[in-house]
């Protein structure tokens, strides 16, 4: 009787920790988008990492500087990335170009804009697998700001 005891609260034990072990890993972060080049641009972006590939990765950004006239579109880099220097916001290996897609920006005529992407099935990243986030030109994919994502435990 005391070994099934044993078992039981073994069992219970592994059940309750095992999810806590699988929920250890960050799930939310943020990166401040600094200008590059003097583009003037600044910016939040917001991420949430749901966990599974069915409802994905969701950002959510908010910047200001941008053109009004021009639009602006945001890709997410694997973890070699870095946020500075001559090569910011550049994939080192690891994402597909659909991995690496985010969206384009709504932008107002004052020059502040919003993004928001859920990025679920195949183009679904873990945030513990991407290291910098980028805006850019759309026309040209020129570099315009470009920030390290911070990981926060849940």
């Amino acid at each position: 009787m005391a070994n099934r005891r044993n078992v039981n609260c073994l069992v219970t034990l592994i059940l309750i920790l095992v999810p806590l072990w699988a929920f250890a890993e960050p799930r939310t972060g943020s990166s401040e988008q600094h200008p590059i080049n003097q583009s003037g641009i600044r910016g939040e972006i917001l991420f949430l990492d749901t966990g599974n590939s069915s409802t994905g990765l969701i950002i959510s950004g908010t910047a200001t500087g941008l053109d009004p006239a021009a639009s602006y579109i945001s890709l997410r880099y694997d973890r070699g990335s870095v946020p500075g220097g001559p090569v910011a916001c550049e994939p080192t290996d690891g994402l597909t170009a659909a991995q690496m897609f985010v969206g384009f920006w709504t932008v107002n005529s004052d020059g502040t804009g919003s993004i928001f992407a859920q990025l679920a099935g195949d183009t679904y990243t873990p945030l513990t697998d991407i290291g910098t986030i980028s805006i850019r030109l759309a026309s040209d994919g020129s570099l315009q700001a470009c920030g390290e994502i911070h990981r926060n435990r849940k």
